[in-house]
This record gives C-alpha cells, structure tokens and sequence, in this order.
C-alpha cells in the first residue's frame, strides 16, 4: 500500500470519527430537550417517569380546584376520565384554565403528585379572544 493511499485511509478515518463524536454530542444534547406526552392513566402505569420531566395532558376534574394553604400555588386532579392524578402549581394560570376544560401542562412526578412548572389551556378551533367573541365571524376574515 503506498504511502499516499495510507494518508488518506487516516484522514477518513479522522473524519468520520470526528463525525460520530459530534453525532453522539447532538443526540446527548437533543435528548436532555425531549418530554414525552401522557395521559394520567399513561403516567401511573410507567414506573420510569420517576426523574424524567413530562407533558401531561387531560381534563381538569370538576369540583377539585384548591388553593393551598399559604395562597401560592394551587392544586387540581387531571383526569382522561379513567383515572386521574393530582397536580400542583405555583404560577399565574391561563385565562382559559377551568374545571371540565382541557389543560396541557410540563412537569415532573414527585411523591404522587405531578409538579407543573407550566400549563398550558387547551381551547376548540372556535376559539375567540375575549372581546372579540361579539363580533361576527365575517368580520374575522381577512
């Protein structure tokens, strides 16, 4: 084998080494990134959610909005209307956030309970800001 073959034989070796090690960077990165969505029922038959945050998605259950006792955060149950978990959170919820709406909210499995660190109300595509509800839907268009 000659000389030059060989030279060149290492740099592609080089090249797809550095290739691989970025590779690997990139999927490392990405995978801190990724949450996975569930339903209540979803969430309390997987044991390995433990350390790893969600999306969870569901129906807010009428009748189980509570304050907590220091007025900071708040607790409610999300249901999928087979089974559902408690959920509690400390922050301004969205103005469409209401008992027997759709909510989607992140967060992480602690001690039976799910921590939301955000929620997300979930609307219908007839969906109208407040104020413009009034209006007619001609007037929407373009």
């Amino acid at each position: 084998m000659g000389e030059r073959r060989k030279q060149r034989l290492w740099m592609l070796f080089g090249v797809l080494c550095v290739l691989g090690m970025g590779g690997a960077l990139l999927l490392m990165a990405m995978r801190q990134h990724i949450e996975l969505y569930l339903t209540p029922s979803q969430l309390l038959q997987t044991q390995a959610i433990q350390t790893q945050s969600f999306r969870l998605g569901g129906l807010v259950q009428m009748g189980s909005l509570q304050t907590d006792r220091k007025g900071v955060g708040i607790r409610f149950r999300v249901t999928d209307l087979k089974h559902h978990v408690w959920v509690h959170y400390q922050g301004m919820l969205p103005a469409l956030f209401k008992e027997g709406k759709g909510v989607v909210l992140s967060g992480r499995w602690q001690h039976g309970v799910v921590k939301a660190t955000e929620v997300l109300a979930k609307h219908d595509e007839n969906y109208r800001p407040p104020g413009i509800k009034s209006r007619q839907p001609s007037m929407l268009k373009g």
